[in-house]
């Protein structure tokens, strides 16, 4: 698990959720799955459902009504979920998770930084939850991306005018294929050459 190339540990993520501005609850490294957040899963559902239902009109690309009704939603989930986040509202791996993917769906470094370090925090309270580890790699790579920089993990693509996905520019050396297997990501090989399936663990575009 790393960020800016270091292992990090649940306590320099609430460090940085601190310096934000965030406090984590307390408890919430021991929270019981059970006590999901029904807000933060209502943000995340909202999430995945408006992006599935664009995806399933079978269109290329995304009109720009669709394209701003998205950032408009998108911009109010976000806000939403950082109101939970500073209330303290979030407990568990899934509520984590949860609050990265509404990040990760932001418009700037920030965003997609914080979205990283909610990730890990998800992933370090439930190893098992493989969603989470997915979401470390491919929140780290999407920061990357916007600073200029190449992606670690393979989890970012490029999209053609005619719907042809491309892998985004790499730094080759920065991972091994083990560790990107850790985070439920192909080998190097697999993914210069990907099946025609989008194998992706979350769907998330």
């Amino acid at each position: 698990m790393r960020m800016h190339g270091k292992v990090m540990t649940l306590a320099a993520v609430a460090g940085m959720a601190l310096g934000l501005g965030l406090a984590p609850a307390p408890g919430w490294a021991g929270a019981e799955e059970d006590a999901n957040n029904s807000r933060a899963a209502e943000l995340y559902r909202q999430d995945q459902a408006e992006r599935h239902a664009i995806m399933d009109t079978g269109t290329q690309g995304w009109s720009k009504q669709q394209t701003n009704e998205l950032r408009t939603n998108d911009a109010r989930r976000r806000e939403e979920m950082l109101d939970l986040l500073r209330a303290g509202g979030l407990h568990t791996s899934r509520d984590f998770l949860h609050a990265a993917m509404i990040f990760q769906h932001g418009t700037n470094a920030a965003d997609y930084r914080l979205a990283h370090g909610l990730a890990v925090v998800s992933a370090a309270l439930n190893p098992d939850n493989r969603l989470a580890q997915w979401m470390v790699a491919a929140s780290w790579d999407r920061y990357m991306r916007h600073r200029g920089r190449p992606q670690w993990y393979g989890t970012q693509y490029t999209l053609s005018d005619s719907g042809q996905k491309t892998l985004a520019p790499m730094d080759e050396s920065a991972v091994s294929d083990e560790e990107r297997s850790q985070h439920g990501i192909s080998a190097l090989q697999e993914l210069r050459n990907p099946p025609e399936a989008d194998g992706t663990l979350s769907g998330e575009q």
